[in-house]
């Protein structure tokens, strides 16, 4: 299962680039149709490798990118979710690309966001209290 390695890796990743003290809410993830990537086995392998590591309870947000075609009789090019396709002109096209893997994002929560939350909560709570 390839997708348990790149979770791992892009924990790594997250750490690198992680502000201190910060809490991760989302990792933002673009995988090319060629990495086989399947959705499901990556939410499974992202569950898995996070408890313990600053992505804990973080969400992986997974954009699988359509395959780029380009038929070689005439040129034309286009995105499309299947390679089993013909072209307007008849001919087979071949996938070009398709390889990628971008981390694109990295939501969080800053120490100074998470401060104001935990404001926001007591004085919520407090007039709770108060009206009961």
């Amino acid at each position: 299962m390839h997708e348990l390695s790149i979770a791992e890796s892009l924990i790594d990743i997250v750490k690198e680039h992680c502000p201190a003290g910060a809490v991760v809410q989302a990792v933002l993830l673009e995988a090319g149709p060629m990495r086989g990537i399947d959705n499901e086995a990556m939410q499974f392998a992202w569950q898995c490798a996070t408890p313990g590591t600053v992505c804990q309870n973080s969400r992986l947000e997974l954009r699988i990118l359509p395959w780029q075609l380009l038929c070689s009789a005439c040129g034309a090019q286009w995105a499309g979710e299947d390679i089993y396709v013909t072209c307007k002109c008849g001919q087979t096209p071949c996938p070009v690309g398709g390889n990628d893997l971008k981390l694109t994002g990295i939501d969080v929560l800053t120490a100074e966001e998470l401060a104001q939350e935990e404001s926001n909560a007591r004085v919520s709570r407090s007039e709770r209290a108060e009206a009961e």
